[in-house]
C-alpha cells in the first residue's frame, strides 16, 4: 500500500440533526448516483466511496459527504482496513487425542489440511461508487439568505489575504491585458468580452484548488484555454450579442421617442425653455437607462456563474451552466443586492485615492464571486 493515498469511509451513519431520506437524496443529488445505492451508504454499514487518492482529493470527498448529512473518515491506505477493529478472537488449540483402550486399533492420525480461505468480514464492503467519476458536483442552486451577499465579500477578502501575492498577480494580469484591449481600436473591446469567460474560468479552477490547500498563481488565469476554451468563448459571445441588442434596442426606442417628441414641439412652433429641455434630456436619459438595466439584469444573471460552473464541472454543457447560473442568482436575489450595494461601496473607496484602493479590491472581487459559486452550488 502507498503511504500517501487515502481512502474516504461512510460509517453507514448520520451526521447529527439529518434525516435518512434527506442524506440519501442529498448523496444521489450530489454524487450522481441512483436513490437504490444511496440508500445502501447509509444503512448502518460501513462502506468505502473512493480509494487510491491524494490528501487533497480525500478532503474534498470528506466535505462533500459531511455537507449532505453522512458520517465519514478519511484513512491512509498504509493502515490496513482491519486495524483499530476489534481483533479476531485467537484459534482454539487442538485437542490431544485419547490414547487408545486396550483392544482397540488406534485412530488413524488426520493429514493436516491447508486452512480454508474466507472472506474478510471486518473489512467494509466497496461501494459501485469506486467505479464511477465521482466529484463534489453542482447540486440544484440553494437560497443561502439574504444576508451572506455580505458575506461573500468578507469571504472573499479571507481567501485572498491567504494568498495575497497570487490574488495580486492574478488581477494585475487581468487588468493589463483589459488595457490593452481597450487600446486596440474596435476589434480589442470585441475580442476581450469573448475571451473573458475564459480568463474567469481560469480565476475559478485557481481558487477551488487553493481551497483545497494548493496555490493559486498567474497560469491559473490561463488555466482554462486548455479545457473547452471555444464553451467558454461561446458564454462571452451570448454576453457580447446580449449587450449589443439591447443597447441596439432600447437607444433607438430612446432615439425614436426623444427625437418624436422634439418634432412635434418643433412643428407645433412652441418654443422649449432651454432649462425645461435640459431637464426632459437627462430625465429621460436616466429612463431609458433603468429600463436597459432592467432588460439586462437576466442577461448578467444567465453568464454570472456559467464560466465557474462549466470549469468546475466537466460534463455541464452551455445550456446547463446558463440554467444553473440563471437560477442561483434569481433564488438569491436579495442576496445579490447587498452584494451588489457592497460592491459599489467597495468601487467608491477604492476609487478615491487615485485608484489605488484597487489594488485590493480587484482580487477581493475575484475571489469572492468563487466564495459566492461554492456556497450557492457545491457547499
Amino acid at each position: 500500500m502507498n503511504a500517501d493515498t487515502y481512502r474516504v469511509v461512510l460509517t453507514g451513519h448520520l451526521e447529527p440533526g439529518f434525516e435518512r431520506a434527506a442524506v440519501a437524496t442529498a448523496l444521489a443529488d450530489r454524487f450522481r448516483i441512483s436513490p437504490e445505492k444511496a440508500q445502501g451508504l447509509v444503512n448502518g454499514s460501513a462502506t468505502t466511496v473512493k480509494s487510491g487518492i491524494d490528501a487533497a482529493t480525500a478532503a474534498r470527498f470528506e466535505q462533500a459527504v459531511l455537507a449532505a448529512g453522512a458520517s465519514c473518515h478519511v484513512a491512509p491506505e498504509s493502515i490496513p482496513e482491519t486495524e483499530s477493529r476489534t481483533p479476531r478472537p485467537p484459534p482454539m488449540a487442538p485437542m490431544t487425542p485419547m490414547a487408545p483402550t486396550a483392544g482397540e486399533a488406534p485412530e488413524p492420525t488426520p493429514l493436516p489440511s491447508a486452512p480454508t480461505p474466507h472472506a474478510d468480514v471486518y473489512a467494509p464492503p466497496q461501494a459501485s461508487l469506486l467505479d464511477e467519476d465521482v466529484n463534489e458536483g453542482v447540486h440544484r442552486p440553494q437560497n443561502v439568505g439574504a444576508g451572506r451577499g455580505f458575506g461573500w465579500l468578507f469571504g472573499g477578502l479571507g481567501l485572498f489575504w491567504q494568498a495575497k501575492l497570487g490574488w495580486f498577480l492574478v488581477a494585475l494580469t487581468l487588468s493589463i491585458i483589459a488595457l490593452v484591449s481597450a487600446l486596440i481600436p474596435y476589434i480589442g473591446p470585441v475580442v476581450f468580452s469573448i475571451v473573458l469567460p475564459i480568463f474567469l474560468a481560469g480565476v475559478a479552477l485557481g481558487a477551488d484548488r487553493q481551497y483545497h490547500g494548493g496555490e493559486i498563481g498567474i497560469g491559473d488565469l490561463f488555466g482554462a484555454f486548455r479545457s473547452r476554451p471555444w464553451l467558454l468563448a461561446g458564454v462571452g459571445g451570448i454576453y457580447f450579442v446580449g449587450s449589443l441588442a439591447i443597447m441596439f434596442v432600447v437607444g433607438g426606442i430612446m432615439a425614436a421617442v426623444m427625437g418624436g417628441g422634439m418634432f412635434l414641439v418643433g412643428n407645433l412652433g412652441s418654443e422649449i425653455d432651454p432649462a425645461t429641455a435640459g431637464v426632459a434630456i437627462t430625465s429621460g436619459i436616466a429612463v431609458f437607462g433603468v429600463i436597459g438595466l432592467t432588460c439586462a439584469i437576466p442577461l448578467y444573471m444567465a453568464i454570472w456563474f456559467a464560466p465557474a460552473l462549466i470549469a468546475l464541472n466537466e460534463d455541464l454543457t452551455l445550456t446547463d451552466a446558463l440554467r444553473l447560473s440563471f437560477s442561483g442568482c434569481w433564488r438569491n436575489s436579495l442576496g445579490f443586492v447587498l452584494y451588489g450595494l457592497g460592491l459599489i461601496i467597495i468601487a467608491t473607496v477604492a476609487t478615491i485615492p487615485f485608484l489605488i484602493g484597487w489594488l485590493i479590491a480587484a482580487p477581493l472581487v475575484l475571489a469572492s464571486h468563487y466564495v459566492s459559486y461554492r456556497e450557492i452550488y457545491v457547499d
